[in-house]
Parts: C-alpha cells; sequence; structure tokens
C-alpha cells in the first residue's frame, strides 16, 4: 500500500498527541465516571501484564487504533512501531517518571501510523509490549477501504470499530491538548449513529499542534453485523457523516 509522505509525517505527531493528552487532557472513555479521580504515581496506576488489547482501523487502513485499560490522563506512548511477517508490534515508551495518573481504569487509545506492507483488507495480529500494557489482539480484515490522507484532506474524521464490543474509535485532527470528548452515542436510525461531542470549556488552554485524536465512544443497542455511519454533533463537526469501518 502507498503511503503519502503526509501520512508519514504524522508519525511524529502521535508522540506529541499521546504527551498531550497525558499533560493537559482528561478524555471521557468508556467506564469513566463522572467524577474527577484523585491523582497518584504512575507506578501505581500501570496496567498489569497481559492486559487486554483492543483495535480498530482508522484513515481508511493507514492507521490503527490501539486501546489498552488504565488511567484515562496517562495514555502509553509508542516508542517503536515495527511489521513483520503479519505481526505489527508495537512498544511503548516508559512511563515519564514521577507523572500523577489519576486512579481510573478505564478504555484509552493511541494511534499508529499503520506501516509499509499492511493490507488492511487481511487479518492483523497486534502484539503490545511495554511496562504499562502487554498483550495481543486480532484485527479482523475490512475489504474496501479507502485510503484517506487527513492532512492533506484538512483533517478528515474517520471511525472504525474496534474489537472492544460495542465501542467505536473516532479519528479526528487537531490541538492534540484538547481532544474531543463523547457526551453520548446513540442508535439515532437503522445503520446510523449519532455522536454528540460535548462543548469544550471557554477557558480551556489548547495546544497548538495539529496532531490525530483518538476518542473512543460505547454504542450500547447496536445490531451485530449491521453496517453504520456516524453523525456527529458538536465540536464544529455538526451533521459530518462518515462510515465506521469494519462491524461489531
Amino acid at each position: 500500500m502507498t503511503r503519502t509522505t503526509s501520512i508519514l509525517a504524522a508519525a511524529a505527531s502521535l508522540l506529541l498527541m499521546s504527551a498531550g493528552l497525558a499533560a493537559c487532557a482528561t478524555p471521557t472513555a468508556p467506564g469513566a465516571s463522572s467524577g474527577t479521580p484523585a491523582a497518584s504515581p504512575s507506578s501505581e496506576t500501570s496496567a498489569p501484564a497481559d492486559a487486554d488489547i483492543d483495535a480498530a482501523w482508522l484513515g481508511g487502513g493507514t492507521m490503527i487504533a490501539v486501546l489498552t485499560r488504565g488511567s484515562s490522563t496517562c495514555v502509553p506512548v509508542p516508542s517503536d512501531v515495527g511489521y513483520a511477517d503479519g505481526v505489527l508490534s508495537v512498544e511503548l515508551s516508559d512511563p515519564q517518571a514521577g507523572q500523577a495518573c489519576t486512579r481510573d481504569l478505564v478504555l484509552r487509545a493511541f494511534a499508529v501510523v499503520a506501516p509499509e506492507g499492511v493490507d488492511p483488507a487481511e487479518d492483523l495480529e497486534i502484539v503490545v509490549s511495554g511496562p504499562e500494557a502487554s498483550g495481543s489482539v486480532e484485527l479482523a480484515g475490512v475489504a474496501g477501504l479507502v485510503p484517506s490522507d487527513g492532512l492533506q484532506d484538512g483533517g478528515v474524521p474517520t471511525a472504525g470499530w474496534s474489537t472492544a464490543e460495542g465501542v467505536i474509535a473516532l479519528l479526528t485532527w487537531g490541538s492534540s491538548g484538547c481532544p474531543p470528548v463523547v457526551q453520548d452515542a446513540l442508535v439515532s436510525a437503522p445503520g446510523e449513529i449519532t455522536v454528540t461531542l460535548a462543548e469544550s470549556p471557554a477557558d480551556r488552554i489548547c495546544t497548538s499542534d495539529f496532531a490525530p485524536r483518538v476518542t473512543l465512544g460505547e454504542v450500547p443497542g447496536i445490531e451485530s453485523g449491521t453496517a453504520y455511519e456516524l453523525v456527529l454533533q458538536g465540536d464544529g463537526l455538526e451533521g459530518t457523516r462518515i462510515p465506521v469501518a469494519g462491524v461489531n
């Protein structure tokens, strides 16, 4: 699969994205409480070995969301991504010393650029290793995906079903410090899911970068095997319609 220069350049932005999420954002993820959990050293919130790993296709197969469980404010940062013999390997960076993390345990996600040779139409084994999460998952291939270049397309959002039941991954572009937060995600018509994004506080301080952000949403009452389209509301994306890659 051919990768454009801008997509490859997005790999550098991913590190900024993950760092920004950990430093100045508190995203909502499936299972997160509405309150503000107390912070603690990152060593107390590290995911156990052999943790559950989930994944989703994004950007028409040009990117992959990797989902882990842990503190919502300390999203893992990938340090190395490789592909060989049909296996995508993702190595995570060591957590920052003394980093304060909330004590919640939620699904959170980061995105990686799919290396050359990855075919989104084929099943992909993903192996994650690192101090905060370690495990593997098989991501089912999806035929007919059209590669999307988020930078050249002006930051067009994309979405995909994750391997976690009923959970969608939404890829948007903008400040890594101010990712969208899903207020609710509900089936609004046959084959249609309305995702409402929470309005950002007026005094929220955002970084000035333009990076990919992954936001998760749990959708109740979906029909297994049905193709869905998202209708986005809020956060400047009112009325935007995007197909959800794959089925849940």
